[in-house]
Formats: structure tokens, sequence, C-alpha cells
């Protein structure tokens, strides 16, 4: 329609304005201009409250379509770099589908396997596992000494040993020590579950959960399960649950 839409500035250049003498509408006007600051035009105008409706309706929706079609180019170049994951992936999300599993329960399944990506946690461990598989066996052992030995002697019994008998705690490091993951929002273990291994935080946030207590924030450093290193037969008196992405020594 006439004075729906007017350029200035001459030919080939300018800048697109609404015209309009209305004096109504302020709050209107102000969103418009808002949203039009995105695509770069400061020099706005406005004719009519069901005008800039239309044009900020328009504007939105060619920002998410713009955003949808990023995401899927992004995702399809992804999987370009990594196809063996994603075929992986479909091939998770069609078992799910087949078996009827909850969306709920689907969701920690789909979470885990992005982890398994190259750029996620489980990724990047496999990362550094082929990186010491490279390696000679004496620099595995320094290297594994280098990197667990601080954690490890966060916890008093370990600085103990590491005091009285350093080879001990190298040959600790790298035979009987093993790094465990825990997504956020995972269970690490449960009430009563058997124990196998002391824990030591590496990173991450966890919250330990006893019956009848406030569930208590452990963080790098903090020992768990210390009693299965006395008692074989010893289950959990609580439940572990990360609140981040967290790295554990065991």
């Amino acid at each position: 329609p006439e004075g729906w839409l007017q350029r200035t500035g001459g030919a080939g250049g300018g800048v697109a304005q609404f015209i309009s003498d209305e004096e109504t509408g302020p709050y209107m006007a102000s969103v418009h201009w808002v949203i039009l600051q995105l695509q770069g035009m400061s020099s706005v105008q406005l004719r009519g409250d069901v005008e800039r409706l239309v044009s900020s309706i328009v504007v939105v929706l060619g920002l998410v379509f713009s955003a949808i079609f990023t995401s899927l180019l992004t995702n399809i170049m992804a999987g370009l770099r990594n196809p063996k994951h994603v075929a992986l992936q479909l091939a998770c999300r069609k078992y799910l589908k087949e078996h009827q599993i909850s969306e709920r329960f689907a969701v920690r399944v789909k979470k885990h396997m992005a982890a398994q990506s190259d750029s996620g946690v489980y990724g990047k461990a496999r990362k550094a596992e082929k990186l010491l598989e490279a390696l000679p066996e004496t620099l595995r052992i320094e290297l594994h000494e280098l990197v667990r030995v601080p954690v490890l002697k966060l916890c008093q019994f370990m600085e103990d040993l590491f005091t009285v008998s350093p080879s001990s705690m190298r040959q600790l490091c790298h035979e009987a020590t093993t790094q465990h993951i825990t997504l956020a929002k995972e269970m690490c273990f449960d009430f009563g579950d058997s124990c196998t291994v002391m824990r030591i935080i590496e990173s991450g946030q966890l919250t330990y959960l006893e019956d009848g207590c406030p569930g208590r924030s452990v963080a790098r450093g903090d020992c768990l399960s210390e009693a299965v290193l006395w008692i074989p037969t010893w289950e959990n008196c609580g439940a572990l649950v990360a609140e981040l992405d967290s790295t554990m020594l065991a």
C-alpha cells in the first residue's frame, strides 16, 4: 500500500522507513524499533500499530528461520566430520523407539550418546587414552604420577602413603587407579549398592545423600567409600548424584 515502505537517501542506497503521523502506540513503536536494530536499521519512522505488528512478526520469524537453518547446517557439518557417531545416534534413536522407551529415560540415553562425540566428555577421555597408548611404558608411569598424585594426595591417607613410600604411590597411580566419569544429573551409586572401590573427586560437583540427612556437597579432593579398603563386603550407605559433569579417581 502507498506509504507502507519508503526508501530515502537516493538511488542504490538509503534507509527503509515507515512513515506515520500517528501519536498513539508508543509501546508497540518501541518494540518494533528494538527488533529492527537486529537488521541494522537505526533510522525508522513508524506508521500504525498494525503495520508495526506485521513488520515485527516478519522480522522475528526471519530470525527464527535463520537460527534453525544455522543449527541444521552445523549438525550436517558435524555429521560429515564424524559419520560413525551420527550413525550410532540414529541407531540408538531407532532402538529406543522400537522398544517404546519412555521419553524421560530416552533423554538420559541421548545425553550419554552426545557425550560420546569427539567434543563430549567421553570423547575427550578416549583421546587422552589414545595419547597415553602412544607413549612408552616408562613415560606413561611418570605421566600418571604427575596427573593423579596431586588429586590423590588431597586424601590424608594417600598423602601419608606418598610420604612413606613414593614408589608404592607411583605404582598405585599407574596400575590400580582409573578415571570414572558421571554426567550431570546422573547417579554414580545408590543406597545399598555393593562397593568395590574408594573414590576421590577429581573435578565437577556432586551431592552425597544419606537417609534422613540433608544432601552434602562434595567436590575436588573429597573422598568417598574409604571403608572398602578394609571391609571387602562394604555396601554404600548413601547415594551420590552429579550436579555437573564430574570425574573421579577410583
